[in-house]
């Protein structure tokens, strides 16, 4: 029998290992053998850094004038008047240096 999580609907895989949907992290316990489900929700804590760090930041081949390698994630803003270029912030992958240019 197929067992679906109470919150998001997802097909739970109930085995031995897995005690949680990997969609939305609400937690399941087996009570016997029949695999009922008792749903509880588990909560993850993370820090701003932490997801930060996570989530998909563009990148650019674009070398580092600290350390000279060669990726760096980047974001534009228009800082000045509308006529003129924007400015591109950039961020060193491997050493978290941080530069811009105005194009």
């Amino acid at each position: 029998m197929n067992k679906f999580c109470c919150d998001c609907g997802t097909l739970l895989d109930v085995q031995e290992h897995q005690n949680y949907c990997f969609a939305c992290n609400k937690g399941f316990k087996k009570l016997n053998s029949q695999q009922k489900v008792v749903q509880e929700k588990v909560y993850v804590h993370q820090t701003a850094a932490e997801f930060l760090h996570q989530e998909a930041r563009p990148l650019i081949d674009e070398e580092c004038p600290k350390c000279g390698h060669g990726r760096a994630y980047y974001t534009t803003q228009q800082m000045r008047s509308a006529d003129e270029g924007q400015t591109v912030f950039f961020e060193c992958v491997k050493c978290g240096y941080k530069y811009k240019t105005n194009t």
